[in-house]
């Protein structure tokens, strides 16, 4: 992942800007309605935005009916839509580079933040000389504006206009994060010649004159800038030829222009690309999983709500043997989920096909055995060698067990069709996931995404409904192994289940002391962030609960949560 923590402010139950830090394994906690969620749907906005650019959205793509957030209208903090719902994410360093060097030399975090809301920004201004802002007449829902921050330092900021388009405010191009890449965006251009220095100076010092007329669409949720340039027929030999280009003013404002857009889109590509790669390829689990029908090979897959309410997993283990292995593993074995169930693939056809096939085999046999009566009557043998070598012909075709038919049919049939049972090992017993209690069907689509997901990033409501507290302790282990192991996948995700951050906080332990189990990778505290949601008079906040090396917590719990324990045993 490239973000180390994400901001929301005005979303849903959030108020004030609250920060989420994202590690390989965040967990949510908080009390019944304190808007926990918020956090996983903000997410989901992001995520619809790059996919299909709808701010307005109602139900998002990635979370079907898990997910529904009813339009700006809705979604924005208190129903207020005056507001701007704000959206930040903290950047890793080395996303940003100039000739494959990180800019270590400046101190404090990346930071890319977009607004959401229904107005722009006029020129008209108010009496604090700042520009104002108006409401939309069409109540049009965009990006109306977008910041990048180093600590604290604000390099450039943009607020969208009647136009539609964002448009540049300010620009700190002085900054060494800004200067370096318009200085090798000069150096690389073709009107670099031997006059650089002296004709880019001049540039840098006009460029107060050129940020008034960038402007930039939006890509997803972040600005594109348009860097090709119509007139570069004219511009280019005025250049590069001759000193025309450098004192006709017009040219150099086109020529500065461009540079300045050329310089911003080489800073923000990289980034983009490589954000909008990562939220898109974002899985997420609804807090209530698909129950699905008896046959899963005859389940309606392609529903709204297949991959939010996790039946994309049941076909997932009926096609892929390695995630069906891995799953069967986790269920079965003794030292960790412990159920007494297996995973198999059971082939059906139907009974009509069958008897057709069982007939063509009969008619395949019968014209055999015609063609040994014939050869038998042109070898001239005698009467009674025939009929012995006729009946032992006849013993032999006539003899096929069903699994020998099945076989056949399957060689010339491909209508067969794969279904998925469960085995209770204990007695060797074909059962239905419906057989057998609503946990494991809510189980599996965790552990199937848990799986098969590679280095992707994975937000879960609830892994632990409906299941027993020893199953959920176990999933912890899942999720590690996930996270931490080779698979590299990052986990957000909503509890209410102290069993699995009890068992996490058990292997950061082990993990000091030398003792995690071989199976799964060493975690420490800076692999993990636990969270506290609770409500104030500005929606909600969101606190950090540190853990120790030791695997204890840092700082008590806010508003004696998990303190149910206590009270009931003392």
């Amino acid at each position: 992942m490239i973000v180390n923590a994400m901001h929301v402010a005005n979303f849903k139950a959030i108020g004030s800007r609250q920060r989420i830090p994202i590690r390989p394994l965040t967990l949510i906690f908080g009390a019944n309605s304190a808007g926990k969620s918020s956090i996983l749907h903000a997410l989901a906005l992001a995520h619809n935005a790059i996919q299909t650019g709808d701010l307005d959205v109602h139900r998002t793509a990635i979370g079907g009916d898990s997910i529904d957030l009813g339009g700006f209208k809705q979604y924005v903090h208190r129903r207020n839509v005056e507001k701007q719902v704000e959206l930040a994410f903290e950047l890793k360093r080395e996303f940003f580079v100039r000739d494959s060097r990180p800019f270590e030399e400046e101190q404090g975090n990346i930071v890319a933040s977009v607004a959401i809301g229904i107005g722009y920004v006029t020129e008209e201004f108010d009496l604090f000389q700042d520009k104002i802002r108006k409401l939309s007449d069409d109540m049009r829902v965009q990006i109306e504006r977008f910041d990048l921050q180093i600590g604290n330092y604000s390099i450039m900021s943009m607020s969208v206009r009647e136009d539609g388009n964002l448009h540049l405010d300010a620009l700190d191009y002085e900054h060494t994060f800004f200067f370096e890449n318009f200085q090798s965006t000069y150096r690389d251009s073709p009107i670099n010649t031997s006059r650089f220095e002296s004709e880019f100076m001049g540039l840098v010092d006009e460029m107060e004159n050129f940020i008034p007329e960038i402007s930039a669409t939006t890509d997803g949720l972040f600005p594109q800038f348009e860097t090709g340039l119509s007139e570069w027929d004219e511009i280019y030999p005025s250049f590069v030829f001759g000193d025309y280009g450098w004192k006709d003013p017009v040219l150099r404002s086109k020529v500065g222009r461009w540079l300045i857009c050329a310089t911003l889109e080489v800073i923000l590509s990289q980034f983009r690309k490589t954000f909008n790669r990562e939220i898109l390829d974002m899985r997420y689990l609804g807090p209530l999983r698909s129950y699905p029908p008896r046959h899963i090979a005859f389940s309606q897959f392609h529903d709204s709500n297949r991959v939010a309410g996790g039946s994309f997993a049941w076909d997932v283990v009926r096609t892929d043997e390695k995630t069906r292995r891995h799953v069967n593993h986790w269920l079965g074995d003794t030292s960790r989920l412990k159920t007494p169930y297996e995973l198999q693939i059971q082939e059906l056809a139907s009974s009509e096909a069958i008897e057709s096939q069982a007939v063509q085999e009969a008619q395949i046999r019968m014209n055999e055995l015609l063609e040994l009566m014939e050869d038998l009557e042109e070898a001239g043998e005698d009467s009674e060698l025939q009929l012995a070598r006729m009946r032992e012909s006849i013993e032999e075709k006539a003899n096929i067990s069903a699994d020998e038919l099945f076989d056949a049919f399957t060689r010339s049939n491909r209508n067969v069709i794969q279904d998925l049972v469960l085995i209770d090992v204990r007695t060797n017993t074909e059962v239905s996931h419906r057989d057998v209690g609503i946990g494991v069907s809510q189980v599996l689509p965790v552990l199937v995404t848990a799986f098969s997901a590679q280095s992707a990033f994975i937000a879960i409501e609830q892994p632990e409904i409906h299941l027993h507290p020893a199953l959920q302790t176990d999933l912890a282990d899942v999720f590690i192994r996930s996270a931490l192991g080779q698979q590299r996948n990052y986990f957000l995700v909503e509890s209410h289940s102290e069993h699995i951050m009890l068992r996490i906080l058990r292997r950061i332990r082990e993990t000091a002391e030398g003792k995690i189990p071989e199976s799964l990778p060493p975690i420490t505290p800076k692999e993990v962030a636990v969270l506290y949601v609770q409500t104030n008079e500005d929606g909600v906040q969101v606190v950090e609960i540190p853990v120790t090396e030791e695997g204890e917590f840092d700082r008590p719990w806010p508003e004696g949560f998990f303190a149910e324990r206590s009270r009931e045993l003392f």
